[in-house]
């Protein structure tokens, strides 16, 4: 496969080439008006007489250089028994999956993401489609009618369940439960619901393994190995002693839970607090806190709220020894 144009020097061996787009064709499609993509139906894109993989309509981010005006088809094969892609479907695999777009962006909404309404899938009307795995299915069936002989190898599906575990209490502090059930009686005058929050409150402090929050945690795993699912569950690891931390990742109640999880062989992953956004610092000593209560430092997790910011986030997890990032996912 080349990615190049087919009257160079490899032109003369027969193979797939796709023509490169213009350099400046990145910033081109920002720049677009909504909805002024071309479009193909898949019978155009595909070689004739072979069925189409799916039936949509698919859009055309970047024509290869000279062939913006759409004046020659989506591939075609050649005399010389090559194929030629004059879609670029190489640079529009490069800008989708590294979200180029939201690098040189600056909408950001309140959380400081950048939301899917700025994106250039959007805009030009493709948000609900898997584009790139469209293109990857019209590339398997070039390549099917160049090596008529060649078969891809089957895949079989499978499902990954991510949980994040935000919360694992209900009361912050003694004086929090305190203040519940004093808005119970005295604000809402429900004697029966200030009896439920101080037993909740009581079992808390003694039993926490026994409150709803844990309990739910059981479920998810119990479901998990019921149907035979792979699951990974992300616990946040914020220092007990700094504001607004959800619990403390050390306790007794939330290491026997973590470990219990890893007897059944669940994946332990860490959910980066809000804060850790563009704090490196942070995210290290988190993920350092967490690393001391598995006893291994080689996992991933995902970022709380799905706060990211590209490239940035990525670098700042590679640096932290993190192995995978499900943000994006």
């Amino acid at each position: 496969m080349y990615y190049a144009r087919p009257d160079g020097p490899r032109a003369e061996t027969p193979g797939i080439f796709v023509v490169p787009c213009e350099r400046t064709a990145f910033c081109g499609v920002l720049d677009r008006p909504p909805n002024s993509l071309d479009w193909l139906s898949s019978k155009e894109a595909v070689p004739p007489g072979i069925r189409p993989p799916f039936e949509r309509v698919v859009p055309v981010l970047f024509w290869g250089q000279g062939y913006e005006r759409g004046n020659k088809p989506f591939a075609e094969r050649t005399r010389g028994g090559s194929v030629v892609f004059y879609a670029d479907i190489v640079a529009a695999t490069m800008f989708m999956l590294s979200r180029w777009e939201e690098r040189t962006g600056c909408v950001r909404d309140q959380h400081g993401r950048f939301p899917a309404s700025a994106s250039v899938a959007q805009k030009q009307g493709f948000l609900d489609q898997p584009v790139i795995d469209q293109y990857a299915l019209l590339l398997r069936a070039w390549l099917m009618a160049l090596l008529p002989r060649w078969r891809p190898i089957p895949r079989a599906f499978s499902a990954r369940l991510t949980h994040d575990v935000d919360h694992m209490r209900r009361f912050q502090s003694h004086y929090a439960a305190l203040r519940n059930v004093g808005g119970d009686l005295l604000k809402r005058h429900d004697p029966k619901r200030a009896w439920e929050t101080s037993v909740n409150a009581v079992r808390q402090r003694l039993a926490p393994d026994t409150t709803s929050y844990f309990r739910g945690i059981h479920t998810l795993s119990t479901l998990s190995n019921r149907f035979g699912l792979e699951s990974a569950f992300y616990f946040m690891a914020v220092d007990p002693r700094l504001r607004g931390q959800r619990y403390d990742i050390e306790s007794p109640s939330i290491r026997r839970c973590v470990h219990n999880l890893r007897s059944q062989g669940f994946q332990i992953g860490l959910h980066a607090s809000y804060d850790s956004l563009n704090d490196p610092n942070r995210l290290a000593e988190e993920k350092g806190r967490l690393d001391a209560v598995l006893g291994e430092t080689r996992y991933g997790g995902r970022q709380h709220f799905l706060r990211f910011r590209v490239p940035d986030t990525w670098r700042h997890w590679e640096q932290a020894g993190l192995t995978y990032d499900s943000t994006m996912g």
